[in-house]
């Protein structure tokens, strides 16, 4: 099965590894749900459903933003190797 039949099928996920790839993100992520706890921790109910929709909205954002980047890339990496075949 060719590589772009693979994306295509969900088979071949890049950003899924992420979060194992490096010390420096696994980091990051247990800071971000231990700092998210303890916020949490001293939050009305209010609050806390207001933060969730804050947190929902940010990670919509950063899907969109990571998936025009890895879009933007694909189409750099096209075009890098159609002008080496020029």
């Amino acid at each position: 099965m060719s590589l772009l039949s693979q994306l295509w099928c969900g088979e071949v996920q890049p950003a899924c590894s992420l979060e194992n790839s490096s010390a420096e993100i696994c980091h990051l992520s247990e800071l971000i749900c231990k700092n998210r706890e303890q916020l949490e921790a001293g939050l009305t109910d209010e609050q806390k459903e207001r933060l969730a929709r804050c947190m929902e909205c940010a990670d919509e954002y950063r899907f969109l933003v990571a998936e025009e980047a890895f879009c933007r890339g694909v189409s750099l990496g096209l075009r890098l190797a159609a002008e080496a075949l020029i």
